[in-house]
């Protein structure tokens, strides 16, 4: 989706890391959060299920100061601490099968 282009800027990722690790440390969370910084212009960031949190360089390039950066990272562990995506893949995985399931079955009114 974005072509693999993982900022890899080292006094940067180090900066990121560390923040990270701080947010992660005072949310009771464990070791294994995975964090990229994606490049991509788009203001935005988001939690994977696996413990997975990207944030596009976009947002990093609005944001005024660390402290936004640590909002918005605290957001996405907090849905990671819930497992929201995890419970969104399997309510949507879920109602898609049983449309799936229920259209193929069903008769068709053309017919």
């Amino acid at each position: 989706m974005f072509g693999g282009k993982i900022c890899d800027n080292a006094s940067g990722q180090v900066a990121f890391t560390k923040l990270v690790n701080a947010v992660r440390e005072s949310a009771g969370l464990d070791t294994s959060i995975q964090s990229q910084v994606l490049s991509s212009p788009i203001p935005n960031a988001f939690a994977l299920p696996g413990g997975k949190v990207y944030v596009f360089n976009g947002l990093l390039a609005k944001a005024e100061n660390a402290d936004e950066i640590a909002g918005i990272l605290a957001h996405e562990l907090g849905h990671l601490s819930h497992r929201d995506g995890t419970r969104n893949l399997i309510y949507n995985g879920g109602t898609s099968f049983l449309i799936g399931c229920c259209s193929a079955t069903s008769p068709d009114p053309a017919r």
